[in-house]
């Protein structure tokens, strides 16, 4: 009789605090920091191997489900050493991803992922000598002053680009085919022809 009794104390005990029988999740603190560059599905962090956090698309900020204990070891990498990335990235990277937690939460992880980009350029025909000729893809401006090819920065992968004529050059008008799309991979395409407007 005295020993199921104590047996019956032991197990309410161990109820009222699992930390002491070794079972279930013990941890009060919680993981978490920022992320930047996924604009797409596919990112999955882990926490020293455990259970993975899958951050969506547009997400600026993470923090794992599980709260971890203090005075513990956390380590936080992108799951299948880097592979369980979005697919319109180069890399994906983890900065202050580990340490010990001591007494508080962590909130200052950084996941940095880097979008992969694709160069945009083309051709000009009938601006030699005809200085002035400014083209613009969004905020970027390239200056032409020669026939030849142009190249404008390079643009992600995905977006829509737009090359237009911000400045026409002097004594002709210029005209742009095959200026706007959406990037896909290496665009060489985009032509600029240029006709002399006369004196």
């Amino acid at each position: 009789m005295n020993n199921s009794i104590l047996r019956a104390g032991v197990a309410l005990a161990c109820a009222a605090s699992l930390a002491a029988c070794g079972g279930g999740n013990t941890g009060t603190l919680y993981l978490a920091g920022t992320v930047s560059g996924v604009t797409q599905d596919g990112l999955v962090l882990q926490n020293n191997g455990g259970s993975d956090l899958v951050v969506a698309a547009g997400a600026t900020s993470f923090q794992f489900k599980d709260l971890v204990p203090s005075d513990s070891i956390y380590n936080v990498t992108i799951k299948d050493n880097g592979a369980a990335r979005p697919a319109n990235t180069e890399s994906c990277s983890v900065k202050n991803g580990s340490g010990n937690t001591g007494l508080y939460s962590v909130n200052s992880v950084q996941v940095v992922c880097v979008i992969t980009t694709h160069p945009l350029t083309g051709t000009v025909t009938g601006v030699t000598g005809k200085p002035g000729l400014i083209l613009a893809n969004g905020p970027n401006q390239v200056p032409v002053t020669t026939d030849g090819v142009f190249e404008m920065a390079r643009v992600s992968l995905g977006y829509a680009y737009g090359v237009t004529v911000l400045q026409q050059p002097t004594g002709a008008t210029c005209t742009v085919a095959n200026g706007v799309g959406t990037i896909a991979g290496p665009v060489s395409n985009v032509a600029v022809t240029c006709v002399a407007t006369g004196a």
